[in-house]
């Protein structure tokens, strides 16, 4: 039998629920339902035609991601507390918006890193450059966001199974 408490929102609900201000199981699900609106441009963007330049891709980060998480309430930028049921909506959240900026950055940080000379290194527009530093801000802060997750949460080895589950609800 599920139970549910007053402040769920089901198809039934009559009136809704009042608006809180914190983490709730429908804060996840809008957060990334804005995310997938914002950046779906992006996207097809980057599959279709010719690989967008440089200056392109960071109108496209700022105009869309950077507004993005603009919005994103204050109590949604840090990982709730350990034994959370909320904690790994927000990870993925986290996770998935910075890969994007690996995935659209990452073109330019491999032709930097090839450049065979510091000089050819050095010759890299600026707005090339800033793509090269947001693709590997972007990698540091998942590794980051992931080592703190990974490392605040208790993990076990599930005995019916060979999974490592951590102390977290799937969505």
């Amino acid at each position: 039998m599920l139970f549910r408490s007053s402040q769920d929102l089901v198809s039934d609900s009559a009136p809704y629920p009042p608006e809180v201000d914190g983490l709730t199981l429908y804060t996840y699900l809008r957060i990334q339902s804005s995310y997938h609106l914002r950046t779906m441009g992006i996207y097809n963007r980057l599959i279709t035609g010719s690989f967008p330049t440089a200056a392109e891709l960071i109108t496209l980060d700022d105009e869309n991601v950077g507004a993005w998480l603009a919005q994103w309430p204050r109590y949604y930028s840090a990982f709730p507390p350990a034994g959370s049921k909320h904690a790994l909506g927000v990870g993925i959240t986290k996770w998935r918006y910075r890969n994007l900026r690996i995935v659209m950055y990452r073109p330019f940080l491999v032709r930097w890193a090839l450049s065979s000379s510091s000089y050819n290194q050095q010759a890299t527009s600026s707005t090339e450059s800033l793509a090269v530093f947001r693709c590997l801000d972007a990698a540091k802060e998942t590794i980051l966001s992931v080592e703190e997750y990974w490392m605040s949460r208790s993990h076990f080895r599930d005995r019916n199974s060979t999974r490592l589950n951590s102390s977290h609800q799937y969505y």
